[in-house]
């Protein structure tokens, strides 16, 4: 993945950025080891701990400024965990020789959707907050 393309997708919450950048880069690193089943498998349980992580503290940044969507963003991150989990299964259980391709094109898109639906909206909320 274009990492550049990431610019659009920036928070202003240099921790949070910096997350989503090293999210990424594990994405790419995937990429990297596609067609070697057990270390995509290896990276892929990387990935979800790495996500789970950001996610917690991602969480708790957002008690700590009163963001008041908190509950929906955690119920995001909750479902993107358990289909990250889901992928590991289905690429290990699954012999297609698509299934890693979907992999990656899957994780790329729900971060982008999360980042571009859910973590910008921490962004238009500091800006309102800011102006108030």
């Amino acid at each position: 993945m274009d990492l550049n393309v990431l610019r659009h997708y920036q928070t202003g919450v240099d921790k949070l950025d910096t997350e989503h950048l090293a999210l990424f880069i594990k994405i790419n690193e995937i990429i990297k080891t596609l067609g070697d089943k057990d270390k995509t498998l290896e990276l892929l349980i990387e990935f979800t701990q790495a996500s789970e992580l950001h996610y917690a503290q991602e969480e708790v940044y957002m008690m700590t400024i009163d963001f008041p969507f908190i509950y929906a963003h955690r119920q995001d991150h909750a479902k993107l965990t358990l289909k990250n989990k889901s992928l590991f299964y289905d690429i290990k259980l699954t012999a297609r020789p698509d299934s890693e391709r979907y992999l990656v094109q899957e994780l790329s898109r729900q971060l982008l959707f999360h980042i571009d639906y859910y973590d910008l909206q921490i962004t238009e909320y500091l800006k309102k907050k800011t102006v108030q």
